[in-house]
């Protein structure tokens, strides 16, 4: 369920724009619920004296502090994101090969292929001399993933610096936002499921601050730039 400000307009989004089907029987002002075929999604209305405190920008601002996020599998990942794109909907490239899509109040949803689909090459052409950048979707097992977002949410919140290396980034975390050992737990995840990157984590001395390096082959400093 997801607390909203416009129910209206997020009502649309959600039904005219992923093309969810609102279940009409349990519809009232405050509240909308939705058949998605195996579980229950709603939409619910913030009381009005609380829905005026918020400002919702345009286009608007991504909720990455939020520690829940809803998953979508598609059968064609690429054309549910060029339908939504067509939309105006913003996306999202991840590394590990799904897309995520911000709503109309700012909330993060992905896309992603049914496990049929394990290997989704994301950028780079292929060519007997050139690395191609895949990622393995299966990778990471399904109990994991819910930490692997709360991890990554963690990271990209600690970032302050950002520098460039010649084949990919450095960046500076703080480490009063994210432990190192939590920082080692999202590098154990993100290597099983993005092999291609080189993944560095380091300390210094009684420093607060750690230094992340991710690196790879020609393609993957893009990728970082719309992850982090």
């Amino acid at each position: 369920m997801l607390y909203v400000k416009d129910l209206r307009g997020m009502r649309a989004f959600y039904a005219e724009t992923l093309g969810l089907k609102p279940i009409a029987a349990t519809q009232t002002d405050t509240w909308v619920e939705f058949d998605t075929g195996c579980a229950s999604f709603a939409l619910h209305a913030v009381p009005v004296e609380i829905a005026d405190q918020i400002e919702i920008l345009s286009p608007p601002r991504q909720r990455n502090d939020n520690p829940l996020k809803l998953m979508f599998e598609v059968d064609d990942a690429l054309s549910a994101r060029e339908r939504l794109e067509a939309f105006g909907v913003t996306i999202l490239q991840r590394l590990w090969g799904t897309w995520d899509g911000i709503d109309p109040e700012g909330n993060i949803f992905q896309i992603g292929e049914r496990p049929s689909a394990v290997i989704r090459v994301l950028a780079g052409e292929q060519s007997e001399q050139s690395t191609v950048i895949a990622c393995n979707l299966n990778a990471i097992k399904a109990s994991e993933r819910p930490r692997y977002e709360l991890l990554i949410a963690r990271l990209r919140a600690a970032v302050r610096e950002r520098t460039n290396q010649h084949d990919g980034y450095a960046y500076r975390l703080d480490g009063g936002a994210i432990s190192l050992q939590e920082v080692a737990e999202w590098i154990t995840m993100e290597r099983l499921c993005c092999p291609f990157l080189t993944l560095q984590l380091s300390a210094t001395g009684n420093q607060e601050d750690w230094i992340l390096t991710l690196t790879g082959p020609a393609g993957v400093k893009s990728l970082l730039e719309a992850e982090f």
